[in-house]
């Protein structure tokens, strides 16, 4: 295995120290006021802590991108295998100190205070958000944090963060029940990591080769206002996946899903706090039209893979892919 330079012993165990750019330094000083970032992988053996530091890199490195293309951290856009691995975080975080917290012993008061305290605070909240659909500051902020420590950042009054919010407590309902089987003298173990696919070393994902197209072009032109709702909606359907894993299908299916969108979708999705697919389910009384279909969406689509391809094709990015021969579906002329 090769190793990643700036790894080095420190103590028993390896750390690895990254440079911050110049240009960034520069630039958002208040993003980035030390001249290295450094990870401790809390490993003593070298392979392990390699194969941690190399993740780490590509994900500093897409950080790196994002903030000269944005000027934030954060990731705009939450896609669904992302919101798995957070709210999975969430429920092993919880079992776990429950489990440390077992493991020391627990006196009558301190037994007490923490089934009626946490346990009994926890199941209120989530009786709240699943019997109700009421989300108060202090769920609101916890859904928040965690994303952040995920490295998104979602608008709190867009649909999006509220459908996350709500996920967030459906699903954590699950190690409150366990933490309370486990008060009853039920044992119940703590999930393992979730494991999930790593991408190719080197391969983009798709909100970096988005925020790269539109940071290249002229904000003057009239066409540049119709590039972001395109391309997020693309974004949004398609998942940040690795782009090597885009096929041509998925460009027919986005196609398809848009002509099944009422005329103003993004309205819609704020005011039913709907994804874009749940809306393309429904029936509406009229749909985008052909124009909007081709002299937006289309006409922005295009030039976004045809620079795409060009730029990032040595990345992974397919080179194959067209918007040739893509047809409107929708019944309005």
């Amino acid at each position: 295995m090769a190793y990643p330079p700036g790894m080095e012993l420190h103590g028993s165990k390896w750390r690895i120290k990254k440079r911050v750019p110049q240009d960034l330094r520069r630039k958002h000083p208040d993003l980035y006021p030390s001249q290295f970032i450094t990870l401790k992988t809390d490993e003593s053996d070298r392979r392990t802590a390699a194969s941690k530091a190399w993740v780490w890199l590509g994900t500093l490195e897409e950080e790196f991108q994002r903030v000269r293309e944005t000027g934030s951290k954060y990731k705009r856009v939450l896609p669904k295998e992302a919101a798995e691995e957070i709210i999975h975080a969430a429920i092993r975080s919880s079992l776990t100190a429950d489990d440390e917290l077992r493991h020391a012993g627990l006196d009558d008061l301190s037994y007490g205070q923490w089934v009626e305290g946490t346990v009994m605070e926890r199941q209120a909240r989530e009786k709240q958000v699943i019997a109700r659909g009421l989300i108060d500051a202090e769920a609101e902020d916890m859904a928040y944090e965690w994303l952040l420590s995920f490295g998104y950042e979602l608008d709190r009054s867009s649909p999006e963060f509220r459908q996350f919010a709500v996920d967030f407590f459906r699903r954590t309902q699950q190690a409150t029940k366990a933490m309370q089987a486990r008060s009853d003298g039920e044992w119940v173990e703590t999930p393992p990591p979730l494991q999930l696919a790593t991408p190719a070393p080197g391969v983009p994902k798709l909100s970096r080769v988005i925020e790269y197209f539109i940071s290249k072009q002229d904000p003057k032109i009239p066409m540049f206002k119709k590039y972001r709702p395109a391309l997020d909606l693309f974004l949004e359907v398609m998942g940040d996946r690795p782009v090597n894993q885009i096929r041509q299908m998925d460009i027919e299916d986005y196609f398809d899903l848009l002509c099944k969108l009422p005329p103003r979708w993004f309205d819609e999705k704020r005011t039913r706090k709907l994804g874009a697919k749940a809306l393309a389910a429904m029936t509406w009384p009229k749909c985008i039209s052909y124009k909007t279909f081709k002299d937006g969406y289309l006409a922005a689509f295009r030039p976004f893979l045809s620079a795409s391809i060009r730029t990032f094709r040595d990345q992974g990015f397919p080179g194959a892919l067209t918007v040739d021969g893509i047809k409107y579906t929708g019944d309005r002329k």
